[in-house]
Protein backbone atom coordinates (compact mmCIF):
# COMPACT_ATOMS: atom_id res chain seq x y z
CA UNK A 1 0.00 0.00 0.00
CA UNK A 2 1.03 3.62 -0.28
CA UNK A 3 0.00 6.97 1.08
CA UNK A 4 -1.62 9.30 -1.38
CA UNK A 5 0.09 12.64 -0.86
CA UNK A 6 -1.80 14.40 -3.64
CA UNK A 7 -4.45 15.77 -1.32
CA UNK A 8 -3.85 19.15 0.32
CA UNK A 9 -1.97 18.87 3.59
CA UNK A 10 -2.63 20.71 6.80
CA UNK A 11 -0.27 23.56 7.63
CA UNK A 12 0.77 21.59 10.72
CA UNK A 13 3.72 19.31 10.43
CA UNK A 14 2.26 15.79 10.20
CA UNK A 15 -0.26 14.20 7.84
CA UNK A 16 -2.74 14.25 10.74
CA UNK A 17 -2.22 17.96 11.31
CA UNK A 18 -0.61 17.42 14.70
CA UNK A 19 -0.17 20.70 16.53
CA UNK A 20 2.99 22.37 17.72
CA UNK A 21 6.43 22.82 16.26
CA UNK A 22 8.55 19.76 15.59
CA UNK A 23 11.09 19.40 18.35
CA UNK A 24 13.95 17.10 17.42
CA UNK A 25 14.69 16.28 21.02
CA UNK A 26 11.16 15.05 21.68
CA UNK A 27 9.56 13.84 18.46
CA UNK A 28 10.78 10.80 16.57
CA UNK A 29 9.90 10.20 12.91
CA UNK A 30 7.72 7.13 12.49
CA UNK A 31 8.48 5.83 8.98
CA UNK A 32 5.86 3.92 7.06
CA UNK A 33 8.00 1.43 5.12
CA UNK A 34 5.23 0.24 2.85
CA UNK A 35 6.39 1.15 -0.65
CA UNK A 36 5.68 4.87 -0.63
CA UNK A 37 5.33 6.71 -3.90
CA UNK A 38 7.18 9.59 -2.24
CA UNK A 39 8.66 10.11 1.25
CA UNK A 40 6.21 10.64 4.10
CA UNK A 41 6.63 10.67 7.86
CA UNK A 42 4.49 10.36 10.94
CA UNK A 43 5.69 11.43 14.37
CA UNK A 44 5.52 9.93 17.84
CA UNK A 45 5.80 11.93 21.07
CA UNK A 46 8.66 10.25 22.95
CA UNK A 47 7.50 11.67 26.27
CA UNK A 48 4.33 9.61 26.00
CA UNK A 49 5.21 6.58 23.94
CA UNK A 50 7.69 3.78 24.48
CA UNK A 51 8.57 1.04 22.08
CA UNK A 52 9.84 0.78 18.50
CA UNK A 53 9.93 3.93 16.43
CA UNK A 54 9.61 2.17 13.11
CA UNK A 55 6.40 0.52 11.89
CA UNK A 56 6.49 -1.85 8.94
CA UNK A 57 3.72 -3.71 7.20
CA UNK A 58 3.02 -6.81 9.27
CA UNK A 59 4.72 -5.33 12.35
CA UNK A 60 3.48 -6.44 15.77
CA UNK A 61 1.32 -3.70 17.24
CA UNK A 62 1.38 -4.95 20.82
CA UNK A 63 3.36 -1.88 21.90
CA UNK A 64 0.42 0.31 20.89
CA UNK A 65 -2.12 -1.19 23.28
CA UNK A 66 -1.02 0.89 26.24
CA UNK A 67 -1.39 4.23 24.52
CA UNK A 68 -4.21 6.25 25.98
CA UNK A 69 -4.60 9.10 23.53
CA UNK A 70 -5.49 8.92 19.89
CA UNK A 71 -2.67 11.32 19.19
CA UNK A 72 -0.37 8.53 20.37
CA UNK A 73 -1.99 5.91 18.15
CA UNK A 74 -0.58 7.15 14.87
CA UNK A 75 0.45 3.74 13.62
CA UNK A 76 -3.10 2.42 13.77
CA UNK A 77 -3.81 3.84 10.33
CA UNK A 78 -0.74 2.30 8.72
CA UNK A 79 -2.46 -1.01 7.99
CA UNK A 80 -6.16 -1.36 7.21
CA UNK A 81 -6.61 -4.46 9.36
CA UNK A 82 -5.12 -3.09 12.57
CA UNK A 83 -7.24 -2.55 15.70
CA UNK A 84 -6.07 -0.51 18.66
CA UNK A 85 -7.27 -0.32 22.24
CA UNK A 86 -6.39 0.96 25.67
CA UNK A 87 -4.81 -1.04 28.47
CA UNK A 88 -6.49 0.71 31.38
CA UNK A 89 -10.07 0.47 30.06
CA UNK A 90 -10.45 4.25 30.35
CA UNK A 91 -12.05 4.21 26.94
CA UNK A 92 -12.54 2.16 23.83
CA UNK A 93 -11.02 2.51 20.42
CA UNK A 94 -12.34 1.23 17.14
CA UNK A 95 -11.49 1.47 13.47
CA UNK A 96 -14.04 2.52 10.90
CA UNK A 97 -12.84 1.59 7.41
CA UNK A 98 -14.84 2.85 4.42
CA UNK A 99 -13.12 1.16 1.45
CA UNK A 100 -9.58 2.63 1.41
CA UNK A 101 -9.52 4.89 4.47
CA UNK A 102 -9.20 4.04 8.15
CA UNK A 103 -10.85 6.13 10.83
CA UNK A 104 -9.88 5.65 14.46
CA UNK A 105 -12.41 6.70 17.07
CA UNK A 106 -11.73 6.82 20.80
CA UNK A 107 -14.90 6.99 22.89
CA UNK A 108 -15.28 7.63 26.61
CA UNK A 109 -18.30 7.95 28.91
CA UNK A 110 -17.51 11.02 30.98
CA UNK A 111 -20.49 11.16 33.30
CA UNK A 112 -23.15 8.50 33.76
CA UNK A 113 -26.62 9.67 34.56
CA UNK A 114 -26.30 8.36 38.11
CA UNK A 115 -23.19 10.52 38.57
CA UNK A 116 -24.82 13.71 37.38
CA UNK A 117 -28.37 13.23 38.55
CA UNK A 118 -28.45 10.64 41.31
CA UNK A 119 -30.87 8.52 39.29
CA UNK A 120 -30.62 5.36 37.22
CA UNK A 121 -32.69 6.76 34.36
CA UNK A 122 -33.32 10.12 32.71
CA UNK A 123 -36.05 12.51 33.75
CA UNK A 124 -39.17 12.12 31.61
CA UNK A 125 -40.73 15.30 30.25
CA UNK A 126 -44.41 16.16 29.95
CA UNK A 127 -44.41 14.76 26.39
CA UNK A 128 -43.29 11.35 27.64
CA UNK A 129 -39.80 11.66 26.17
CA UNK A 130 -36.53 11.76 28.15
CA UNK A 131 -35.16 15.20 28.92
CA UNK A 132 -31.58 15.16 27.62
CA UNK A 133 -29.03 17.92 28.13
CA UNK A 134 -27.44 19.70 25.23
CA UNK A 135 -23.63 19.83 25.08
CA UNK A 136 -21.14 22.49 24.05
CA UNK A 137 -17.41 21.93 23.72
CA UNK A 138 -14.35 24.15 23.44
CA UNK A 139 -10.62 23.84 24.03
CA UNK A 140 -9.14 25.40 27.16
CA UNK A 141 -5.87 27.30 27.38
CA UNK A 142 -4.15 24.07 28.49
CA UNK A 143 -5.19 22.34 25.26
CA UNK A 144 -7.75 20.11 26.96
CA UNK A 145 -11.47 20.03 26.14
CA UNK A 146 -14.09 21.75 28.29
CA UNK A 147 -17.71 20.63 28.00
CA UNK A 148 -20.69 22.52 29.37
CA UNK A 149 -23.82 20.51 30.10
CA UNK A 150 -26.82 20.40 32.41
CA UNK A 151 -27.76 18.13 35.27
CA UNK A 152 -31.46 17.95 34.42
CA UNK A 153 -32.78 16.13 37.53
CA UNK A 154 -31.19 18.75 39.80
CA UNK A 155 -31.56 21.66 37.34
CA UNK A 156 -27.89 22.62 37.65
CA UNK A 157 -25.33 24.05 35.24
CA UNK A 158 -22.22 21.87 35.08
CA UNK A 159 -18.83 21.80 33.38
CA UNK A 160 -16.68 18.77 32.59
CA UNK A 161 -12.99 19.71 32.69
CA UNK A 162 -10.87 17.18 30.80
CA UNK A 163 -7.45 16.34 32.26
CA UNK A 164 -5.85 15.61 28.88
CA UNK A 165 -6.60 16.15 25.18
CA UNK A 166 -8.21 12.69 24.86
CA UNK A 167 -10.36 13.36 27.94
CA UNK A 168 -9.40 9.96 29.37
CA UNK A 169 -10.06 11.49 32.78
CA UNK A 170 -11.35 14.73 34.17
CA UNK A 171 -13.45 16.51 36.76
CA UNK A 172 -17.13 17.39 36.65
CA UNK A 173 -17.80 20.76 38.28
CA UNK A 174 -21.22 21.99 39.41
CA UNK A 175 -21.29 25.71 38.64
CA UNK A 176 -24.74 27.07 39.43
CA UNK A 177 -27.55 25.46 41.45
CA UNK A 178 -29.92 28.31 42.35
CA UNK A 179 -33.15 27.96 40.40
CA UNK A 180 -33.86 25.88 37.31
CA UNK A 181 -30.61 26.75 35.55
CA UNK A 182 -28.28 25.46 32.85
CA UNK A 183 -30.73 25.29 29.95
CA UNK A 184 -29.65 26.29 26.43
CA UNK A 185 -26.02 26.80 27.46
CA UNK A 186 -23.07 27.86 25.30
CA UNK A 187 -19.36 28.09 26.19
CA UNK A 188 -16.42 30.26 25.10
CA UNK A 189 -12.98 31.16 26.43
CA UNK A 190 -12.68 34.72 27.68
CA UNK A 191 -9.78 37.07 27.09
CA UNK A 192 -8.35 36.06 30.49
CA UNK A 193 -8.26 32.40 29.40
CA UNK A 194 -11.15 31.41 31.66
CA UNK A 195 -14.39 29.78 30.48
CA UNK A 196 -17.61 31.76 30.30
CA UNK A 197 -20.96 30.05 29.83
CA UNK A 198 -24.26 31.59 28.81
CA UNK A 199 -27.39 29.74 29.89
CA UNK A 200 -31.08 30.05 30.71
CA UNK A 201 -32.66 30.21 34.15
CA UNK A 202 -36.05 28.62 33.53
CA UNK A 203 -37.39 29.31 37.04
CA UNK A 204 -40.95 30.54 36.64
CA UNK A 205 -41.45 34.23 37.31
CA UNK A 206 -44.40 35.38 39.49
CA UNK A 207 -46.43 36.56 36.51
CA UNK A 208 -46.22 33.19 34.77
CA UNK A 209 -48.98 30.60 34.86
CA UNK A 210 -49.13 28.32 37.89
CA UNK A 211 -48.78 24.64 37.16
CA UNK A 212 -46.89 25.10 33.91
CA UNK A 213 -44.37 22.27 33.52
CA UNK A 214 -42.76 23.59 30.36
CA UNK A 215 -39.32 25.16 30.97
CA UNK A 216 -40.30 27.94 28.56
CA UNK A 217 -42.75 29.19 31.21
CA UNK A 218 -39.71 30.86 32.76
CA UNK A 219 -36.66 32.36 31.17
CA UNK A 220 -33.87 34.72 32.20
CA UNK A 221 -30.58 35.12 30.36
CA UNK A 222 -27.64 34.36 32.65
CA UNK A 223 -23.86 34.10 32.35
CA UNK A 224 -21.42 32.11 34.46
CA UNK A 225 -17.97 33.72 34.58
CA UNK A 226 -15.19 31.39 35.75
CA UNK A 227 -12.36 32.67 37.95
CA UNK A 228 -9.72 30.32 36.53
CA UNK A 229 -9.20 27.97 33.56
CA UNK A 230 -10.52 24.94 35.50
CA UNK A 231 -13.53 26.93 36.75
CA UNK A 232 -12.96 25.93 40.38
CA UNK A 233 -14.97 29.02 41.27
CA UNK A 234 -16.86 31.77 39.53
CA UNK A 235 -19.79 34.15 39.50
CA UNK A 236 -23.24 33.75 37.97
CA UNK A 237 -24.65 36.98 36.52
CA UNK A 238 -28.26 37.62 35.53
CA UNK A 239 -28.26 39.66 32.33
CA UNK A 240 -31.81 40.00 31.00
CA UNK A 241 -35.14 39.25 32.72
CA UNK A 242 -37.84 41.05 30.70
CA UNK A 243 -40.13 38.35 29.33
CA UNK A 244 -39.18 34.71 28.81
CA UNK A 245 -35.74 35.35 27.35
CA UNK A 246 -32.34 33.70 27.11
CA UNK A 247 -33.37 30.65 25.12
CA UNK A 248 -31.15 29.00 22.49
CA UNK A 249 -28.13 31.01 23.63
CA UNK A 250 -24.89 31.20 21.67
CA UNK A 251 -21.82 33.06 22.94
CA UNK A 252 -18.78 34.58 21.26
CA UNK A 253 -16.04 37.00 22.31
CA UNK A 254 -16.25 40.33 20.52
CA UNK A 255 -13.32 42.25 19.07
CA UNK A 256 -13.28 44.37 22.24
CA UNK A 257 -12.76 41.24 24.34
CA UNK A 258 -16.27 41.35 25.79
CA UNK A 259 -18.84 38.53 25.56
CA UNK A 260 -21.71 38.86 23.13
CA UNK A 261 -24.69 36.50 23.39
CA UNK A 262 -27.47 35.78 20.90
CA UNK A 263 -30.72 34.39 22.31
CA UNK A 264 -34.42 33.87 21.69
CA UNK A 265 -37.19 35.91 23.33
CA UNK A 266 -39.99 33.38 23.70
CA UNK A 267 -42.50 35.97 24.90
CA UNK A 268 -42.25 38.14 21.77
CA UNK A 269 -40.84 35.46 19.43
CA UNK A 270 -37.88 37.66 18.55
CA UNK A 271 -34.14 37.31 17.93
CA UNK A 272 -32.17 39.26 20.53
CA UNK A 273 -28.54 39.99 21.38
CA UNK A 274 -26.89 40.87 24.67
CA UNK A 275 -23.74 42.98 24.32
CA UNK A 276 -21.53 43.02 27.42
CA UNK A 277 -19.69 46.18 28.46
CA UNK A 278 -16.68 44.37 29.94
CA UNK A 279 -15.13 40.85 29.99
CA UNK A 280 -17.00 39.90 33.19
CA UNK A 281 -20.27 41.29 31.80
CA UNK A 282 -21.02 43.30 34.93
CA UNK A 283 -23.26 45.42 32.70
CA UNK A 284 -24.44 45.46 29.12
CA UNK A 285 -27.22 46.17 26.65
CA UNK A 286 -29.92 43.88 25.28
CA UNK A 287 -30.77 44.56 21.64
CA UNK A 288 -33.80 43.29 19.73
CA UNK A 289 -32.60 42.37 16.22
CA UNK A 290 -35.42 40.73 14.24
CA UNK A 291 -39.13 40.70 15.03
CA UNK A 292 -40.94 39.62 11.83
CA UNK A 293 -42.53 36.24 12.46
CA UNK A 294 -41.49 33.70 15.10
CA UNK A 295 -37.75 34.10 14.59
CA UNK A 296 -34.58 33.59 16.60
CA UNK A 297 -34.80 29.87 17.24
CA UNK A 298 -31.56 27.86 17.39
CA UNK A 299 -29.27 30.89 17.38
CA UNK A 300 -25.60 30.47 16.52
CA UNK A 301 -23.20 33.40 16.64
CA UNK A 302 -19.72 34.14 15.28
CA UNK A 303 -17.62 37.25 14.80
CA UNK A 304 -17.23 38.16 11.13
CA UNK A 305 -14.02 39.26 9.47
CA UNK A 306 -15.05 42.90 9.89
CA UNK A 307 -15.38 42.41 13.67
CA UNK A 308 -19.18 42.51 13.60
CA UNK A 309 -21.36 39.61 14.77
CA UNK A 310 -23.29 37.36 12.41
CA UNK A 311 -26.08 35.18 13.76
CA UNK A 312 -27.80 32.28 12.08
CA UNK A 313 -31.29 31.39 13.29
CA UNK A 314 -34.46 29.50 12.40
CA UNK A 315 -37.65 31.23 11.26
CA UNK A 316 -40.28 28.94 12.78
CA UNK A 317 -43.13 30.77 11.04
CA UNK A 318 -41.90 29.92 7.56
CA UNK A 319 -39.46 27.07 8.24
CA UNK A 320 -36.55 29.05 6.78
CA UNK A 321 -32.83 29.44 7.47
CA UNK A 322 -31.97 33.08 8.18
CA UNK A 323 -28.87 35.11 9.01
CA UNK A 324 -28.65 38.41 10.84
CA UNK A 325 -25.61 40.44 9.76
CA UNK A 326 -24.63 43.22 12.15
CA UNK A 327 -23.31 46.53 10.83
CA UNK A 328 -20.91 47.13 13.74
CA UNK A 329 -19.42 45.25 16.72
CA UNK A 330 -22.24 46.42 19.05
CA UNK A 331 -24.88 45.45 16.47
CA UNK A 332 -26.67 48.77 16.78
CA UNK A 333 -28.09 48.01 13.33
CA UNK A 334 -27.97 45.24 10.79
CA UNK A 335 -29.73 43.26 8.09
CA UNK A 336 -31.70 40.01 8.32
CA UNK A 337 -31.18 37.78 5.28
CA UNK A 338 -33.33 34.80 4.33
CA UNK A 339 -30.89 32.18 3.02
CA UNK A 340 -32.86 29.00 2.27
CA UNK A 341 -36.59 28.35 2.02
CA UNK A 342 -36.89 24.98 0.25
CA UNK A 343 -38.32 22.53 2.79
CA UNK A 344 -38.40 23.06 6.55
CA UNK A 345 -34.81 24.22 6.76
CA UNK A 346 -32.52 25.97 9.23
CA UNK A 347 -33.43 23.67 12.10
CA UNK A 348 -30.67 23.44 14.76
CA UNK A 349 -28.38 25.65 12.65
CA UNK A 350 -24.69 25.84 13.55
CA UNK A 351 -22.52 28.68 12.23
CA UNK A 352 -18.78 29.12 11.72
CA UNK A 353 -16.63 31.55 9.73
CA UNK A 354 -14.78 29.73 6.97
CA UNK A 355 -11.18 30.32 5.94
CA UNK A 356 -12.44 32.59 3.17
CA UNK A 357 -13.98 34.87 5.79
CA UNK A 358 -17.51 33.90 4.74
CA UNK A 359 -20.11 32.29 7.00
CA UNK A 360 -20.77 28.56 6.64
CA UNK A 361 -23.90 27.13 8.26
CA UNK A 362 -24.80 23.50 8.93
CA UNK A 363 -28.50 22.86 9.39
CA UNK A 364 -31.21 20.25 9.07
CA UNK A 365 -34.08 20.03 6.63
CA UNK A 366 -36.77 18.62 8.94
CA UNK A 367 -39.19 18.04 6.09
CA UNK A 368 -36.83 15.54 4.45
CA UNK A 369 -34.66 14.74 7.48
CA UNK A 370 -31.48 15.63 5.59
CA UNK A 371 -28.17 17.19 6.59
CA UNK A 372 -27.53 20.40 4.66
CA UNK A 373 -24.91 23.14 4.49
CA UNK A 374 -25.25 26.74 3.41
CA UNK A 375 -22.02 28.24 2.06
CA UNK A 376 -22.03 32.03 1.79
CA UNK A 377 -20.32 33.76 -1.14
CA UNK A 378 -19.26 36.83 0.84
CA UNK A 379 -19.01 37.98 4.49
CA UNK A 380 -22.49 39.54 4.39
CA UNK A 381 -23.94 36.42 2.76
CA UNK A 382 -25.72 38.39 0.07
CA UNK A 383 -25.68 35.16 -1.93
CA UNK A 384 -24.62 31.58 -1.42
CA UNK A 385 -25.25 27.92 -2.15
CA UNK A 386 -27.22 25.37 -0.14
CA UNK A 387 -25.72 21.88 -0.39
CA UNK A 388 -27.44 18.61 0.51
CA UNK A 389 -24.73 16.61 2.25
CA UNK A 390 -26.40 13.43 3.50
CA UNK A 391 -29.90 12.29 2.55
CA UNK A 392 -30.04 8.54 3.26
CA UNK A 393 -32.22 7.81 6.27
CA UNK A 394 -33.14 10.22 9.05
CA UNK A 395 -29.95 12.24 9.36
CA UNK A 396 -28.71 15.69 10.23
CA UNK A 397 -30.17 15.89 13.71
CA UNK A 398 -28.40 18.39 15.98
CA UNK A 399 -25.63 19.32 13.52
CA UNK A 400 -22.51 21.06 14.81
CA UNK A 401 -19.85 22.53 12.55
CA UNK A 402 -16.19 23.43 12.80
CA UNK A 403 -13.35 24.05 10.35
CA UNK A 404 -10.56 21.48 10.12
CA UNK A 405 -6.91 22.47 9.84
CA UNK A 406 -7.05 22.08 6.06
CA UNK A 407 -9.80 24.72 5.94
CA UNK A 408 -12.62 22.33 5.09
CA UNK A 409 -15.85 22.10 7.12
CA UNK A 410 -16.54 19.05 9.28
CA UNK A 411 -19.98 18.45 10.77
CA UNK A 412 -21.09 16.12 13.54
CA UNK A 413 -24.71 15.00 13.51
CA UNK A 414 -27.07 12.21 14.54
CA UNK A 415 -28.57 9.46 12.42
CA UNK A 416 -31.88 8.45 13.99
CA UNK A 417 -33.72 5.13 13.73
CA UNK A 418 -37.32 5.95 14.54
CA UNK A 419 -38.46 2.32 14.75
CA UNK A 420 -35.96 1.51 17.49
CA UNK A 421 -35.56 5.00 19.03
CA UNK A 422 -31.86 4.55 18.46
CA UNK A 423 -29.20 7.02 17.31
CA UNK A 424 -25.70 6.89 15.83
CA UNK A 425 -23.03 9.57 15.98
CA UNK A 426 -21.85 10.52 12.50
CA UNK A 427 -19.34 12.92 10.97
CA UNK A 428 -19.49 14.56 7.56
CA UNK A 429 -16.06 15.60 6.26
CA UNK A 430 -16.03 17.99 3.31
CA UNK A 431 -13.56 17.49 0.46
CA UNK A 432 -13.18 21.20 -0.31
CA UNK A 433 -14.04 24.69 0.93
CA UNK A 434 -17.45 24.71 -0.76
CA UNK A 435 -18.21 21.16 0.39
CA UNK A 436 -19.36 20.17 -3.09
CA UNK A 437 -18.41 16.62 -2.11
CA UNK A 438 -17.41 14.80 1.03
CA UNK A 439 -17.58 11.66 3.12
CA UNK A 440 -20.11 10.73 5.79
CA UNK A 441 -18.67 8.43 8.46
CA UNK A 442 -20.54 6.57 11.19
CA UNK A 443 -18.40 7.00 14.31
CA UNK A 444 -20.28 5.46 17.25
CA UNK A 445 -23.23 3.05 17.19
CA UNK A 446 -23.19 1.47 20.67
CA UNK A 447 -26.23 2.73 22.54
CA UNK A 448 -28.51 5.52 21.41
CA UNK A 449 -25.75 8.07 20.91
CA UNK A 450 -24.90 11.30 19.12
CA UNK A 451 -27.73 13.33 20.64
CA UNK A 452 -27.05 17.08 20.95
CA UNK A 453 -23.50 16.77 19.66
CA UNK A 454 -21.00 19.63 19.69
CA UNK A 455 -17.65 19.67 17.91
CA UNK A 456 -14.34 21.50 17.82
CA UNK A 457 -10.80 20.81 16.66
CA UNK A 458 -8.32 19.73 19.32
CA UNK A 459 -4.78 20.99 19.57
CA UNK A 460 -3.64 17.86 17.71
CA UNK A 461 -5.70 18.91 14.67
CA UNK A 462 -8.33 16.19 15.08
CA UNK A 463 -12.04 16.61 15.88
CA UNK A 464 -13.32 16.13 19.41
CA UNK A 465 -17.05 15.67 19.94
CA UNK A 466 -19.26 15.83 23.02
CA UNK A 467 -22.65 14.15 22.81
CA UNK A 468 -25.36 12.50 24.89
CA UNK A 469 -26.65 8.94 25.14
CA UNK A 470 -30.41 9.20 24.70
CA UNK A 471 -31.65 6.18 26.65
CA UNK A 472 -29.42 6.69 29.69
CA UNK A 473 -28.69 10.40 29.55
CA UNK A 474 -24.93 9.87 29.82
CA UNK A 475 -22.40 12.50 28.76
CA UNK A 476 -20.15 10.98 26.09
CA UNK A 477 -16.94 12.04 24.37
CA UNK A 478 -15.38 10.99 21.06
CA UNK A 479 -11.95 11.81 19.70
CA UNK A 480 -11.59 11.17 15.99
CA UNK A 481 -8.33 10.65 14.14
CA UNK A 482 -8.61 12.23 10.73
CA UNK A 483 -6.87 9.73 8.46
CA UNK A 484 -4.55 10.27 5.55
CA UNK A 485 -5.76 8.80 2.29
CA UNK A 486 -4.57 5.22 2.04
CA UNK A 487 -4.56 3.33 -1.28
CA UNK A 488 -3.67 -0.30 -1.92
CA UNK A 489 -0.63 -1.27 -3.94
CA UNK A 490 -1.37 -2.27 -7.47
Amino acid sequence: MAIDMSQPRSPRFSPWALGGALKASRYLPLHLVVGLERPAFLYVDLEKVSGPGVVRAGHSYETLTGMKKLGEMLACVAVLTVACGTSDNSGTSATVAPTTTVWVVHTTTLQTFGDVGGSSSPTIGVNGEPLISTTDITIGVDGNPLISHMDIPNSDLELYVCADPACSSGTNVTLETTGDVGWAHSIAIGVDGNPIISHTDATRDPWELDGCEDPACGGDLELYVCDDPACSSGTNVTLETTGSVGWDTSIAIGVDGNPIISHYDDTNEDLELYVCDDPACSSGTNVTLETTGDVGWDTSIAIGVDGSPVISHYDATNGDLELYVCDDPACSSGTNVTLETDGNVGFRASLVIGVTGNPVIAHMDRANEDLELYVCDDPACSSGTNVELETTGSVGWDPAITISDNGYPVISHTRWNWDEADGDLELYVCDNLACSSGTNVTLVTTGSVGVFSSITIGDDGNPVIAHQEYAKGDLEFAQVMMPVSVVADQ
